[in-house]
């Protein structure tokens, strides 16, 4: 089943980006990795991924920018979205558009676990709506 879903990882730090990728790959998903939100949007307008994980603080277009653009979107707007930022999940109105929000650093048993309970289609935790961050050993 996970090889038939595709994450696309917004991500402008390479290092990180690449651990996801070979993470989530060895847990079978297909991977693509942005390194800026232009080409996270592009990718996933053309590629309707089943999953985004999203930083916020990115190049070109923010993961705020990226966001509003792929709810607007015809073909993007169902598809799910995790943060992974620095950031503390504190707008409101951020935290209603997306299924997860995990703050770095974190740990990747909890990523992977977000990931595969997103994909399953039950979204957003309520631990995870009730707790702001899941918080980890820094993956860098």
């Amino acid at each position: 089943m996970r090889g038939e879903k595709q994450v696309l990882v917004v991500e402008d730090d390479r290092y990180l980006g690449q651990s996801l990728a070979d993470a989530l790959g060895a847990e079978g998903y297909a991977v693509q990795v942005a390194t800026n939100g232009q080409t996270g949007l592009m990718l996933a307008e053309r590629n309707k991924p089943d999953l985004i994980l999203l930083d916020l603080s990115l190049p070109e277009l923010s993961g705020e920018e990226v966001l509003a653009e792929l709810r607007r979107g015809h073909l993007t707007a169902d598809i799910r979205v995790i943060v992974v930022s620095a950031r503390a999940s504190t707008n409101p109105l951020i935290v209603a558009e997306v299924d997860g929000w995990i703050q770095k650093p974190f740990d990747l048993d909890d990523l992977l676990q977000q990931v595969e309970y997103s994909l399953s289609g039950a979204g957003l935790s309520l631990s995870l709506a009730s707790s702001p961050i899941l918080r980890g050993p820094d993956l860098s």
